[in-house]
């Protein structure tokens, strides 16, 4: 009786470590052992699948500079669900980047500095239901870029949202907490109206909830170089359970040889749906710029809310 059990309890021990180790590859032909199949190029000349002379070495895509590799598949996965990607990397030289999407979200982009290969992992919220996903990989314009040993896993349900890279290094985003996994941390407001953390279908966002007409922000300041190129994004959702003419926008504000806006506007035609903007700004002198994620509505018309999420400034290529 007493070996019996322990057996039982051995083979629960197995299943359950099974379970909760086993995460299979959403991707097909990701170590293109199969050759290109399943995988696409927007252009023929966008990559190249390389097969080694020595046979211990596996195949690789060749991506071109500017080029981009897609595979559609079919995931299951749902708004809020946390997955993890990884595959290894090198670049043709130190100048190597590459941008990492799924659908129309970028959630990485990437230095590949190294030649020799590199590996990289990291861990990205899924935002929208989609029937079918697109797995994409854009390289930079000036560096061809080679990848191998393509995976997209599940994640345990308890993993936390995070982003993160494991030998490889994320291009840096200089906003502090601009995906809201640490609340409000980084974030100033000054109005009186509510605006607090908020996980909107398992992404951590902040969230404003007008039930006034005042003016709702939230407000951080980042360092900009002169002659550098950032990029300004964010993705942001209306809410579709109160019919209101709302109006979210992120306002840019910096002075270089002269004060300057930049300023990025959505409106409530688009709620119920995650909304990325962005916009590319060059300061002409070294600056402090002031992000302000604002949201008002019209005169007249019903209050309702506004999640923001991904809020980013990196260095874009020249």
């Amino acid at each position: 009786m007493k070996k019996t059990l322990v057996f039982l309890l051995l083979v629960a021990a197995v299943y359950v470590g099974y379970v909760f180790t086993y995460r299979p590859n959403l991707l097909s032909n990701g170590c293109f052992a199969r050759g290109q199949a399943f995988w696409q190029f927007a252009k023929t000349s966008d990559a190249k699948l390389i097969v080694p002379e020595d046979e211990s070495e596996p195949p690789y895509l060749a991506i071109a500079p500017g080029g981009e590799i897609c595979q559609f598949f079919l995931s299951g996965l749902v708004p809020g669900q946390i997955c993890e990607a990884s595959f290894e990397a090198r670049a043709k030289n130190p100048d190597g980047r590459l941008t990492f999407r799924i659908d129309n979200h970028t959630h990485a982009i990437l230095s590949v500095t190294n030649t020799a290969w590199q590996t990289v992992k990291f861990r990205f919220p899924i935002f929208e239901y989609a029937d079918k996903r697109s797995f994409r990989l854009v390289a930079g314009k000036k560096s061809g870029v080679d990848v191998r040993d393509l995976a997209l896993r599940r994640t345990l349900p308890l993993a936390k949202y995070e982003l993160y890279a494991v030998k490889g290094e994320l291009v840096t985003n200089l906003v502090v907490n601009g995906d809201f996994a640490k609340g409000t941390n980084g974030w100033t407001s000054v109005d009186e109206g509510d605006f607090r953390p908020f996980d909107k279908r398992g992404v951590p966002t902040l969230m404003f909830d007008q039930t006034s007409n005042v003016l709702l922000t939230a407000y951080q300041k980042v360092q900009l170089k002169k002659g550098v190129p950032y990029i300004v994004s964010v993705d942001t959702l209306m809410d579709d359970n109160r019919p209101a003419a709302r109006i979210a926008n992120v306002r840019c504000t910096y002075k270089d040889t002269r004060p300057r806006n930049v300023e990025l506007k959505f409106n409530s035609a688009t709620r119920g749906a995650w909304v990325k903007g962005s916009t590319k700004i060059t300061p002409l002198e070294d600056c402090e710029m002031t992000i302000n994620l604002r949201c008002e509505h019209s005169r007249g018309k019903k209050p309702g809310k506004v999640y923001f999420h991904g809020v980013k400034v990196y260095p874009a290529e020249n």
